[in-house]
């Protein structure tokens, strides 16, 4: 129904019931290929009762029934009331604006890309208590934010079950986050399963030149076996480049199978992901921290343009850092990402060997070789053991399992580890120090006692420097070189 006012329309009256309501962008929207596709909207039942009307003030929009419902879920507007002319007022005790996305994306009068990202992201929230009032460019607004909500798509993360208290002008705002509510984080790409999330804090945002910054405060991050604290601003240029961030961040101690959850897979090499996976068998991480600024077109900042800083302590660990050598115990250890890549330091129990330095890492995980330098100090047979488990065994194992080494023995070794099979062959290189020890061959019927000195050794051999020993009481100088290294030829010794 229409009233007309002096041959102009001062009240339209709507009551309505559609069933099977499709409406079409008039343009197209480019699409991932180039191409362009039209927008559609499409509902399964539209239900309005609504009062347009004019008054000295402006028009006034009184919705007592307004639902829509599409995929069979019901957006409801129920109680919706606008006022616009001169001023702004709008009014809303319960709205969810769960399909609201798509229909603002049919709009011409909306940049092309935001219609694009409506469209794919479906924004959805539910709002109680809306209400809006000011003018066109001076305006505030105030709700209570339930089930916001963006879906993940391409590589762009997802969100559901965001709630809290809302309050912004036309120069930014704040999210007040409700502690009690409970959110689910979802990046398919990225992450291996959703993640449901226990959010508190708030989250900031204000108008800064020609762009936004968006800024979290006190927020925190709690999940099963996880916790965070964050404090971040993320600058949006609006220039099309990507955004600013700094961000310094604490984390609870966590386990080994939950730091796990948090690879980023689409970032990581395949085979940087796999090692880790193999390695971390079990342990605790604690006094993690993460710090990043700069701008994250240069990311992961290779040439220090900017600073990512993210470290923590490692603590009674069992790590398997290579499939060939006996598994590390007992590693108490310091990892730090810096960029690219990470160090690491500390100290653990190889096979019974009582490892005093660990130090090592890997440079750039887009190139990932693991290198480590491992130092030493125990006894004789516990290290002849360990070379037996390792790698050195399949050339040497002869020599080793026919020799008996008993008393102090140091070792210095270096790995180097290609995690993946393109990078090339892994290498050793050692020295072995002993001090008053002795040393046996039961092929050669030998027994020395009280060696000292040092033997070096790689994947391809070993030599002795001019050991010092005693064989039946007197005093000799004892040299034993094997493999190609050390003697030109892979099988002379």
């Amino acid at each position: 129904w229409a009233q007309l006012q002096q041959q102009r329309v001062g009240q339209v009256q709507v009551r309505a019931d559609l069933r099977d309501v499709a409406l079409e962008s008039t343009s197209g929207l480019l699409d991932a290929t180039g191409g362009k596709r039209i927008a559609r909207a499409s509902h399964e039942r539209v239900q309005v009762e609504a009062r347009l009307r004019k008054d000295a003030n402006g028009w006034q929009l009184d919705a007592p029934v307004l639902r829509l419902r599409r995929d069979g879920q019901t957006a409801r507007l129920d109680g919706l009331r606008m006022r616009f002319g001169d001023a702004i007022e709008i009014r809303a005790p319960d709205l969810d604006a769960s399909t609201s996305a798509s229909l603002l994306a049919l709009s011409d009068h909306v940049p092309e890309k935001f219609r694009a990202w409506l469209l794919q992201a479906q924004p959805g929230v539910v709002l109680r208590d809306l209400r809006v009032s000011g003018r066109a460019r001076q305006w505030r607004a105030s709700a209570r934010v339930e089930d916001f909500q963006l879906q993940p798509h391409g590589q762009q993360p997802g969100i559901s079950g965001l709630s809290g208290w809302l309050a912004m002008d036309d120069r930014g705002g704040v999210l007040r986050l409700s502690p009690t509510g409970k959110a689910r984080f979802d990046w398919p790409v990225g992450l291996r399963q959703p993640l449901d999330l226990e959010l508190a804090g708030n989250l900031v945002w204000w108008r800064e030149g020609k762009g936004w910054t968006v800024a979290a405060q006190g927020l925190q991050v709690r999940s099963e076996g996880f916790g965070m604290d964050v404090h971040a601003e993320l600058g949006l240029q609006g220039d099309g480049s990507a955004p600013t961030l700094d961000l310094a961040a604490t984390l609870q101690p966590v386990t080994f199978a939950t730091a796990k959850k948090f690879w980023i897979m689409h970032k990581m090499p395949p085979t940087t992901v796999k090692w880790l996976d193999d390695a971390l068998v079990q342990g605790q991480v604690a006094d993690g921290r993460i710090i990043i600024a700069g701008d994250l077109d240069d990311w992961p900042f290779r040439q220090s343009e900017g600073r990512f800083d993210a470290r923590a302590n490692i603590r009674g660990a069992t790590l398997r850092f290579s499939p060939d050598w006996p598994v590390g115990e007992a590693m108490d250890a310091a990892v730090v990402f810096n960029g690219p890549g990470f160090t690491v330091e500390g100290k653990a129990v190889l096979a019974g060997n009582t490892i005093t330095s660990l130090k090592g890492g890997i440079v750039d995980f887009k190139q990932p070789w693991l290198d480590l330098a491992l130092v030493s100090q125990g006894q004789g047979e516990k290290l002849r053991a360990l070379m037996l488990a390792s790698p050195l065994k399949q050339r040497y194992g002869e020599h080793l399992q026919a020799a008996t080494i008993a008393g102090p023995a140091n070792v210095d070794l270096e790995l180097a580890l290609p995690l993946g099979k393109a990078l090339g062959e892994r290498r050793i290189n050692g020295r072995l120090e002993l001090r008053k020890a002795r040393l046996a061959d039961s092929r050669w019927d030998i027994d020395f006692a009280d060696v000292s000195g040092f033997t070096h050794f790689s994947e391809q051999g070993f030599a002795t420097q001019n050991l010092a020993v005693k064989f039946e009481q007197q005093s000799a100088v004892f040299n034993l070189r094997v493999g190609e290294a050390f003697t030109g030829g892979p099988g002379l010794a």
